[in-house]
């Protein structure tokens, strides 16, 4: 493990790479595959290549997933049982 010192003197970037990379693999690890949390993964990659113009195509996707959220409900009973 790395402390979060380890990290400050990273971008935005760079961090938000480090922890999708560290997400994805504990969602691995746990066997937690749900479409719901891949989609918002792959948008979270997609941050990295937002402009002021392609914001709000990005930020409009982000605000239909927040509000569905069944994909937290269901992964939360999954992680409680298993």
């Amino acid at each position: 493990m790395f402390a979060s010192d380890d990290y400050e003197a990273l971008s935005v970037r760079a961090r938000l790479a480090a922890a999708l990379m560290t997400v994805k693999s504990r969602l691995h690890a746990y066997r937690l595959d749900d479409a719901g949390i891949s989609a918002v993964l792959e948008h979270m990659w997609q941050w990295l290549t937002v402009t002021s113009e392609t914001f709000g195509a990005w930020y409009e996707f982000y605000e239909m997933q927040g509000r569905k959220c069944c994909w937290l409900r269901s992964t939360t009973s999954r992680c409680r049982a298993g």
